[in-house]
């Protein structure tokens, strides 16, 4: 059974999440040069004194042969999000990137990252979370869908490159709360919350929890 954490993004992660925004791009089919971003705007607008976004990382772990300590493989992962403000219903958050490695897809850590950025969010005051998704991603689509998400497209137009999704009401409170569910019970213990299912196991960070 394969092992994650999820947890904030610190700021000497930001080499390896603009290697992930390449490949995202090229997964995106888009030109990984167009990105014009760096590892240094990235760490100055993240974290710096005005932190203009927000970063979940979902990262590969591992026990020792003893299981007495945690092993750090890597990155795999990440989620990008920040607030605005909606002037009907009042805050916001906006998911701009979301992503995971073709390895390890199929682990439930997209729907993990969404469900804590939800979470936070929630936490902040939003009302609802908003995203857009590519028209060729299907499956992404499909899994917005069952979660209660909205799409906002004029579908009778032609066909979009883009679509634009909302998750907000009851649908967006439920969503967060899932979240919240398996990180509640975090004030009881010392190292790590587990969540396990039947692809993979979880962990979330002390930092993530504690937000």
């Amino acid at each position: 059974m394969a092992s994650y954490v999820i947890r904030q993004a610190r700021i000497e992660d930001c080499d390896v999440i603009h290697q992930l925004l390449q490949e995202f791009a090229v997964h995106e089919k888009y030109d990984a040069e167009k990105i014009t971003n760096t590892i240094k705007g990235l760490k100055r607008d993240g974290f710096g004194e005005r932190a203009w976004f927000h970063c979940l990382v979902s990262e590969c772990v591992s026990y020792d042969k003893n299981m007495s300590s945690l092993q750090h493989n890597g990155v795999v992962g990440f989620l990008v999000f920040y607030y605005g403000y909606d002037a009907w219903q009042g805050k916001l958050a906006y998911m701009s990137d979301i992503f995971v490695t073709e390895k390890h897809r199929g682990n439930g850590l997209g729907k993990k990252m969404m469900q804590q950025a939800a979470r936070i969010s929630q936490g902040a005051g939003c009302q609802k979370m908003q995203w857009i998704v590519s028209n060729w991603n299907v499956p992404a689509r499909n899994f917005y869908k069952r979660i209660g998400a909205e799409d906002y497209t004029d579908q009778e137009k032609e066909a979009h490159r883009q679509h634009y999704i909302v998750l907000d009401g009851k649908d967006f409170k439920s969503f967060a709360e899932a979240g919240a569910k398996y990180s509640s019970s975090f004030a009881s213990s010392s190292d790590m919350n587990k969540i396990k299912d039947n692809r993979c196991e979880v962990q979330l960070a002390e930092e993530l929890i504690m937000q």
